[in-house]
């Protein structure tokens, strides 16, 4: 049976739906994105001006603005400049960087702005804190900050500010459903060892058919920590170094290590501190707690891999 959320769509054929996926970083949404942005006529995405297949640009533009000196709404204006009102299709806007506008009064009064007019919906993706620590730590080197990381020694604790990681701290959840009167709030529990997963969530949300490009299932996966090691190098000696360069020049020099020393190619990562691992459990017990909570109070609507109403 496939899962359908209990929403009168057919009410809507004529009014502007808006959903707003705030990430946050590494729970799919690279993976999801690409499927958005090849989606075709089925949906209005507004095409990416960065690298990349997400509105980071847009969040980044609305962090900045924090006086509002720039006088207008750019989510609304986005829509209302393509001529996307009234046409029926969902609209989504989705980055990783929109789970950091909680703190910024300015793009909180865009969007509970966007979410007054039009029927809006938010959609988070959540996975695991234990799951996600790695991956945080390795997006950091990816990009060039160097500050979780000096080559042999991670910097753990560097996941506590909840300026750049919101999502490790026990609040994120009312941070992001507490933005704006949403219509409905979407939670999506994401399996990465489940790629499909995540596309018929969306499908259901939207209400409308979304599969991934061949290729792009896993788009943005982890690194061996050998190769993380090299990248680290690469960018301590090219500071000014393009990021995907550089990433790429790793995973050659990696290959490279793997054929003439195998056993130092297969190192492992260093295990998390028991300190901090309680932490992040603790942090992350709180978090499913609410998650409960939101699901039994009817606030958000909960999406889970093994859930069988969530098999197409």
């Amino acid at each position: 049976m496939k899962w359908s959320i209990p929403s009168p769509l057919r009410l809507f054929r004529k009014t502007t739906r808006v959903f707003f996926h705030v990430g946050p970083h590494k729970t799919g949404t690279t993976s999801i994105q690409h499927a958005l942005l090849h989606q075709g006529e089925d949906i209005h995405y507004p095409f990416p001006k960065v690298r990349g297949p997400g509105h980071s640009h847009i969040a980044r533009r609305l962090i900045a603005d924090q006086d509002g000196r720039s006088g207008g709404n750019l989510l609304m204006e986005t829509i209302e400049g393509q001529g996307w009102k009234g046409t029926g299709k969902p609209i989504v806007f989705s980055s990783e960087d929109f789970s950091l506008v909680a703190s910024h009064p300015h793009a909180v009064r865009c969007i509970s702005e966007l979410a007054h007019h039009w029927h809006t919906e938010l959609i988070i993706t959540q996975r695991p804190l234990p799951d996600k620590v790695y991956p945080r730590l390795q997006e950091r080197v990816k990009h060039g900050v160097l500050d979780a990381f000096d080559g042999t020694v991670f910097s753990f604790d560097v996941l506590s500010n909840p300026r750049f990681f919101p999502d490790f701290n026990e609040n994120f959840l009312d941070s992001m459903l507490g933005l704006a009167r949403w219509k409905r709030c979407h939670i999506v529990m994401v399996d990465p060892g489940n790629p499909p997963f995540l596309t018929r969530a969306f499908t259901n949300i939207l209400g409308v058919p979304i599969s991934s490009p061949a290729g792009f299932e896993r788009i943005n996966a982890g690194i061996p920590y050998a190769q993380l090691r090299i990248l680290h190098g690469l960018h301590r000696d090219n500071p000014d170094g393009k990021m995907h360069a550089l990433l790429e020049r790793s995973r050659l020099m990696y290959a490279e290590l793997r054929r003439e020393d195998p056993e130092r190619a297969a190192v492992p990562y260093p295990a998390i501190p028991e300190s901090f691992l309680r932490q992040i459990k603790a942090i992350d017990s709180v978090l499913s707690s609410r998650i409960l909570e939101l699901e039994a109070k009817g606030l958000a609507v909960i999406h889970r891999p093994n859930d069988p109403r969530a098999v197409s």
